[in-house]
């Protein structure tokens, strides 16, 4: 039986977030394990940095191929999970208006959550946050219908 300590788990939940519960290398889903990217018996670190999660096959690979650190980095840094799920460019003319429902009443947001909600918007449509202004703002049921209790939520550049 192995001293070694177990990962701890709320690191072992921030790599599988990390990764979106795929593995860095390859996407799979399945027989997902945390491997070190410097390895245990020189480091005996379970630290989030020196950890990656790969499914059975790359994690076998990994050692049997001898990756190097770097390469376990750049899977890490890079997660496959997300490149292939990134949104492609966005012109400036698909930047001009974004649409969103949101799961509560524009009055019950206080002001820190509507600082967060804009600051977040202008991060994934990369635009200034001065370039952002609400052009309107109502309940869902006045736009669409009732959906559930969602406010309806329209964002757009100047």
């Amino acid at each position: 039986m192995s001293d070694r300590p177990k990962i701890p788990r709320d690191v072992e939940l921030d790599l599988l977030f990390e990764c979106r519960y795929r593995c860095a290398c390859d996407c799979e889903p399945v027989s997902l394990e945390k491997a070190h990217i410097i390895r245990w018996c020189e480091t005996k670190d379970h630290s989030f940095a020196n950890l990656i999660v790969l499914c059975a096959n790359c994690h076998t690979r990994s050692h049997a191929d001898k990756w190097s650190e770097s390469q376990l980095r750049r899977f890490k840094e890079n997660p496959c999970a997300l490149e292939r799920d990134r949104m492609p460019p966005m012109s400036p003319e698909q930047k001009v208006m974004i649409d969103m429902i949101l799961g509560r009443e524009p009055n019950m947001l206080n002001e820190r959550q509507r600082q967060q909600l804009v600051y977040r918007l202008a991060a994934v449509v990369d635009i200034q946050v001065g370039a952002m202004r609400v052009v309107d703002l109502a309940p869902s049921h006045q736009l669409f219908g009732s959906i559930g209790n969602a406010t309806y939520c329209r964002r757009t550049s100047n």
